[in-house]
């Protein structure tokens, strides 16, 4: 028998968790883990001061004012993720991998000269620029699983629904209700779950599996300006777009007898896209041949968001198996990103390499959401409260022999949690070291890189007032090899 019941679709997906989903959302969109082009990623993308090299187009416009002649380059990679997890004294391993195209771009520098020379004073050149670079990836998959003691997902599906009639549940406990893993007597506003009123002790086998997969690029369109060979100048129009699907499933399995709970089942899948619009300012100054120095500012992304997303429940009681319940819809959404500010030092060692030095600040904390269809004022609140500004160091080296050069680079991304938020979370920083060779020849080069990145994430996948929940922890180790080729003209 089905409960005959009539309610609103809420907009806001049944994520469950520490924070809610679009908080999670509007820093995802924030974040930047760059697998642009090789030479780039295996100095750990400390690039900000040294020039000549595409990705300036993403780090310092300004960058594109030391070419001198033109060129085209694309970019191959391929893309592993290896996800340790823990929980409740169980380890589980996965592991994806993908192929991708992380950048390709166009540089055309024009050299200015006066009777037949190259000018030395004044404007030198002007250098135009456009091209795509990969800002983030969003490969993913990990599994967990357990025997739980203290708790069911019930129990959150029975407290959240607690003081509301059935037409104003959320989404997800909406779907519990539909199911029977609650019900409440008389259409009142007190429930109880399937496992009953006073449960004494819990064996609940509990698993979770997630996969994801998509990318975020920045398109972008450059100009940049050397005078007299001191000074570099930059900018560029860039237009982000964000393309991604996240799916999980979560189960429980009831191993005591006698119960009416045997066992449920929720699945989720979101599907993101996402188009903005972004500008930024770059200098460098090169006070000495053998020093650069550099800066540069990222206005905020203004993205438009699309979600589409669907959410089912199914269970399994001793008396009948639930038909799946389940709801989807589409929302649209504003999303404004933090400002990003970098200063940079490169030591420029004749043609021999150089050694260089990226700081990024980026505040987290001012992210904003915004829409005309829901006011975002709890999770705007949840932004500012739970994110923090972050410091980031990006370091690499290349040291040249010939026409070979040998690249190394190590960078941190600090977490963008407050601290006394980190332990319901991980830090979710990220340390990246990298390698890399480079072979140059005058009208073509080839680079390779091999980059390897480590992070860790806590997962609550719910919070209850009575209970402390036992997090899931994962250790995320993603491993990225990258090829260019360029071709210069």
């Amino acid at each position: 028998m089905k409960k005959l019941l009539i309610v609103p679709v809420l907009i806001m997906l049944g994520t469950i968790g520490v924070f809610g989903q679009y908080d999670l959302q509007v820093l995802q969109l924030s974040q930047n883990l760059y697998q642009s082009d090789a030479r780039s990623a295996a100095v750990g993308n400390a690039m900000g001061a040294v020039g000549a090299n595409y990705f300036s187009s993403v780090i310092n416009p300004a960058g594109l004012a030391f070419f001198r002649r033109g060129e085209y380059l694309i970019s191959a990679a391929f893309n592993g993720i290896n996800t340790s997890s823990s929980y409740l004294g169980n380890e589980d391993k996965t592991v994806r991998n993908q192929l991708s195209i992380p950048s390709m771009g166009f540089v055309f520098p024009t050299i200015n000269r006066v009777n037949g020379k190259v000018v030395t004073d004044g404007w030198v050149s002007n250098t135009f620029a456009f091209g795509i670079n990969r800002t983030n990836s969003f490969l993913g998959r990990s599994y967990y699983a357990g025997k739980n003691t203290k708790s069911s997902i019930l129990d959150y599906y029975v407290e959240s629904a607690e003081g509301r009639t059935p037409s104003q549940l959320p989404n997800v406990t909406w779907l519990a209700y539909q199911t029977w893993l609650i019900n409440n007597p008389n259409m009142a506003k007190s429930y109880f779950s399937a496992l009953g009123d006073s449960v004494s002790n819990y064996e609940i086998a509990q698993n979770k599996s997630s996969a994801s997969h998509g990318s975020a690029y920045d398109m972008n369109f450059a100009y940049a300006a050397n005078y007299s060979n001191i000074i570099y100048l930059g900018a560029k129009v860039g237009i982000p777009f964000v393309d991604y699907i996240n799916s999980f499933s979560f189960n429980e399995n009831n191993l005591l007898a006698g119960s009416n709970y045997l066992s449920s089942e929720y699945e989720s899948e979101l599907d993101v896209s996402a188009v903005g619009f972004n500008a930024g300012l770059g200098i460098i100054v090169k006070p000495h041949k053998y020093i650069r120095i550099g800066g540069s500012i990222m206005s905020p992304t203004f993205y438009r968001v699309t979600e589409q997303y669907y959410e089912q429940i199914t269970s399994e009681l001793d008396t009948t198996i639930t038909d799946p319940e389940s709801i989807e819809g589409k929302f649209k959404y504003n999303a404004t990103t933090p400002f990003k500010a970098t200063a940079s030092l490169a030591i420029i060692a004749g043609k021999s390499g150089f050694i260089s030095i990226d700081y990024e600040y980026i505040d987290y904390s001012t992210a904003i959401l915004s829409s005309n269809d829901y006011p975002f004022t709890y999770e705007n609140k949840n932004v500012n409260e739970f994110y923090k500004a972050a410091n980031n160091i990006r370091i690499g080296g290349e040291y040249k022999i010939g026409i070979f050069a040998l690249r190394g680079g190590y960078a941190i991304n600090q977490s963008p949690y407050d601290p006394q938020y980190e332990p319901e979370n991980g830090d979710r920083s990220y340390t990246i070291y990298s390698l890399g060779l480079g072979l140059r020849e005058k009208a073509y080069y080839v680079d390779l890189a091999w980059q390897r990145y480590v992070t860790n994430e806590y997962e609550i996948r719910y919070i209850l007032s009575s209970v402390e929940v036992d997090p899931a922890t994962k250790d995320i180790k993603g491993t990225n090899l990258i090829m260019t080729v360029g071709f210069r003209f």
